[in-house]
């Protein structure tokens, strides 16, 4: 089932709300990882009360603790995001960025906390929620997939889908350049149109174009401003874009046709 990014937040907070565990999947620059920011305060969860991890970059002790011994007695010793978690008092979202993309030993290793919400014996306070993300497998972005109890451990699991007009309403709260806005709302098949490649190119995707959006504002040369467009959307949406951009400056303003 897809969501566009407005109701992706609607239920992302509900599911908050009601400390139930959601998985998000979509494709690479989709804004997956940027709902949950945006759900966090809405569902109220203060910015200090959500933990960030990347179980592709971890080991299996960081979710169960590492081997200490304590007063003679062997036990695992919750360190990092696992000792924030089981010391939560506050309503605490723990995001879950770019499970899919982890191995099968550190996606088992929070298999308990998902479920059970206890592991090795310490257990997670209730005001700790679970959100993760992923890519699909045929995003070609290292994932292999997510193990079935892993999977199973989730309220739901949402695909997300971009909207033209939802990108165009964070953008136009988060400071992007009105070119940008314009071009996507012209051509909102490019506002997503990501394509898994082995070569170094990049594809349009929300987060790409806010890339174009930051080259704008650098002010650079045109052919090296040129150069950076292509190397932010590709070469084809980044030469489209360029074209438009050069028609768009040429336009007179609203104020000199008024007058």
């Amino acid at each position: 089932m897809t969501l566009s990014p407005a109701d992706m937040l609607v239920a992302t907070v509900g599911c908050i709300e009601a400390r139930q565990p959601l998985l998000i999947q979509g494709p690479p620059g989709g804004g997956k990882t940027s709902i949950g920011f945006q759900a966090a305060p809405l569902a109220g969860i203060a910015p200090g009360d959500v933990i960030l991890s990347h179980p592709v970059v971890e080991d299996p002790t960081d979710a169960k603790g590492i081997p200490w011994v304590v007063d003679g007695t062997a036990d695992f010793l919750p360190f990092g995001a696992l000792r924030r978690a089981m010391g939560a008092t506050r309503p605490t979202l723990w995001i879950l960025d770019d499970l899919g993309q982890a191995s099968p030993a550190m996606q088992a290793a929070y298999m308990q906390l998902l479920l059970a919400r206890e592991v090795n014996g310490h257990k997670l306070p209730d005001c700790v929620t679970f959100l993760a993300m992923t890519n699909r497998r045929t995003d070609r972005a290292g994932v292999s997939g997510i193990l079935e109890p892993v999977k199973s451990r989730f309220l739901s699991i949402l695909e997300l889908e971009t909207s033209v007009d939802d990108f165009s309403n964070w953008a136009l709260s988060n400071g992007q350049r009105p070119e940008v806005i314009a071009f996507c709302r012209l051509r909102p098949e490019l506002l997503s149109d990501f394509q898994a490649s082995s070569d170094m190119e990049n594809s349009p995707s929300p987060r790409t174009w806010s890339h174009v959006s930051s080259v704008l504002n650098m002010g650079l040369p045109a052919k090296i401003e040129t150069a950076m467009i292509c190397g932010a959307i590709g070469d084809g949406a980044g030469m489209e874009f360029v074209g438009f951009l050069r028609m768009y400056q040429e336009l007179p303003s609203i104020d000199a046709i008024l007058i």
